[in-house]
């Protein structure tokens, strides 16, 4: 143990108690006073998208350089001492890539996807050795000539094992709308693993075999139409399809004109579904249908505000692990990214569990507390649940991964962890980061 002296260095561990204090779960009688939060990493440049690979380390989508919008991805394999990570190794970069948008996996197929204007791409690679990965196919999106009037060009995604064919998946991805509240008119190619033209505001599911390092893939099928924005994706353990989408904003600001919804495309089902937009939406409020009913298929649970607090900007869908209590076991949880700001500032982020019996939705981490800023990467392993945050956005080494499991410990801050606090303490009496 560290005696208490006046060195700088021995200021590390009230430094780490401090930085470390954890955000707190909300009041639910479902949430009990056993489930956790606890800091499993930090350090993290705009980490979006957790995969837990067979060997029990995690990879993770990054960032490269400062700012979420402008940098390329950079994938990073963090493993665990006694709960919390160690410092991250990074697997794969590559500036032909835009920032990474999601990430996901099954098995040792992992699959990736990037956006924002530059590098809109999906990239599948085959895991080894030490968290090592080998690309194995990609699909590239071209979008118009104008493309950086198309509002909505990054990929959310989720992967699937083909339940009785060895060696198949289904990726089921977005295509946003082109406006932010009118029809979409132009299409968007595709090239690589697939070659078509896809139209926007919908989600396509595609199946893809893979042996070895040689993946066939089909044509793209739409499933759902009538979508501004699907950018959070999940398979249920029955075969549905899970999704939230993104309601119109006002003029681009943060002022809501729709809410935000979770839907379901049941197993088996054939045709495409069309969701309405942007003909057909929900008051923020209320909740009011606006618009025509005829033909449209409607939410499985509309996100308004809880006890008055609002959230906006689903990013992120992680069904729930299987050994959570009762009431938080059968159900999915939605990360959101908020508006613009930081922190307590951030009046619309947070993360809501879904039942998926009833629709009912739980306030699970509330916005508008310290530690909680842009929460929209989740990852559910069988007994816990990983949350990651960008935390600031125009930074960066400030993402943080948050665990909440079944315990009444709280696990030490990692070694590089530790190593950053030192830094901090022992430059940071003379000099201010700037911001």
């Amino acid at each position: 143990m560290i005696k208490t002296a006046t060195t700088a260095a021995s200021l590390i561990p009230l430094v780490a108690t401090l930085l470390f204090a954890q955000p707190t779960l909300g009041t639910n009688p479902a949430i009990p006073a056993s489930l956790h939060v606890s800091t499993f990493a930090t350090g993290l440049d705009f980490p979006y998208g957790i995969y837990q690979l067979p060997d029990g380390s995690m990879l993770v989508a990054t960032n490269t350089g400062t700012g979420l919008y402008g940098s390329p991805m950079k994938i990073v394999r963090l493993t665990e001492t006694n709960g919390v990570a160690n410092a991250p190794t990074t697997v794969f970069t590559s500036s032909l890539l835009g920032p990474a948008t999601a990430l996901t996996g099954v098995g040792d197929i992992v699959a990736v996807a990037s956006g924002v204007h530059t590098g809109s791409a999906i990239v599948l690679f085959r895991a080894g050795p030490g968290g090592s990965l080998t690309k194995i196919g990609e699909m590239t999106f071209t979008y118009p000539a104008n493309a950086a009037a198309w509002w909505h060009d990054s990929h959310s995604i989720a992967l699937r094992a083909v339940t009785g064919q060895p060696n198949s998946y289904e990726l089921v991805f977005n295509v946003g709308s082109e406006f932010n509240d009118i029809p979409t008119v132009n299409t968007v190619g595709v090239a690589g693993l697939t070659n078509a033209t896809l139209n926007g505001s919908s989600l396509y599911s595609l199946q893809f075999t893979v042996s070895g390092s040689t993946v066939t893939a089909g044509t793209p099928t739409q499933i759902a139409t009538g979508l501004r924005n699907a950018f959070a994706i999940g398979f249920g353990v029955n075969g549905d399809i899970y999704f939230s989408e993104n309601g119109i904003d006002l003029g681009g600001t943060n002022t809501p004109v729709s809410t935000d919804y979770f839907a379901r495309i049941p197993a088996g089902t054939s045709g495409i579904l069309d969701f309405g937009f942007p003909y057909t939406y929900y008051d923020p409020i209320t909740g009011a249908m606006v618009g025509s009913a005829a033909g449209i298929s409607q939410p499985f649970s509309k996100f308004l505000p809880i006890n008055g607090m609002a959230f906006q900007g689903a990013g992120g869908l992680t069904m729930a692990p299987s050994t959570f209590p009762p009431g938080l076991n059968n159900g999915a949880f939605v990360g959101f990214f908020g508006n613009r700001f930081d922190g307590v500032a951030n009046t619309l982020g947070g993360v809501v569990y879904v039942d998926l019996a009833t629709g009912d939705r739980i306030n699970f981490l509330p916005n508008t507390q310290a530690g909680v800023s842009h929460p929209v990467s989740l990852f559910a392993s069988n007994d816990a649940l990983y949350i990651a945050d960008f935390a600031d956005i125009f930074g960066s080494n400030n993402g943080t991964i948050y665990k909440v499991s079944m315990t009444t410990t709280v696990p030490e801050p990692s070694t590089f962890a530790l190593l950053a606090l030192g830094a901090t303490v022992v430059f940071g009496v003379r000099r201010r980061r700037s911001r």
